[in-house]
């Protein structure tokens, strides 16, 4: 049984359209995505921090402070469930301009800081991109190191 070129060109059109639909992405939903856990949904204001002080510092409380000083600190999300088991954190958030980590003490940020030349203080550590200018990194520190006097 031979096949006219016009029915093998629409078996292959219906297969290519068939595939490709079924890779399409749904579009995403208008205006920034909220902030979120990951692991479990659960809003960045809402406590995720485990075993910390009432009065610690926290990695939340640090991108507050950093958005009301004006400086960028967009899309955060709670990466507790995520970085702190291993980490050994109270709480872990990363913004597209940084990562910060809380710990129920100073002397754990600074176990944790020191051996991977993350800048910290107070019970606090963050981790800046490698592609941050030290002239910005440096606002950004200003605002945390203020934050523990």
């Amino acid at each position: 049984m031979t096949r006219s070129p016009g029915t093998i060109i629409a078996a292959t059109a219906v297969v290519v359209l068939l595939a490709l639909s079924g890779c399409a992405e749904p579009a995403p939903p208008a205006g920034p995505p909220p902030a979120t856990n990951s692991a479990d949904s659960q809003p960045l204001g809402a406590s995720t921090e485990r075993n910390a002080p009432a009065q610690a510092l926290t990695a939340e409380e640090v991108i507050r402070a950093l958005r009301r000083a004006g400086l960028a600190a967009p899309h955060p999300v709670d990466t507790t469930a995520q970085e702190c088991d291993l980490a050994q954190c109270a709480q872990s958030v990363v913004t597209d301009t940084l990562r910060v980590k809380s710990f129920a003490t100073p002397a754990q940020a600074t176990h944790y800081a020191v051996p991977r030349g993350l800048k910290h203080v107070g019970p606090v550590t963050v981790s800046f991109p490698p592609h941050m200018p030290q002239a910005e990194r440096q606002k950004y520190w200003s605002v945390i190191a203020a934050l523990v006097r």
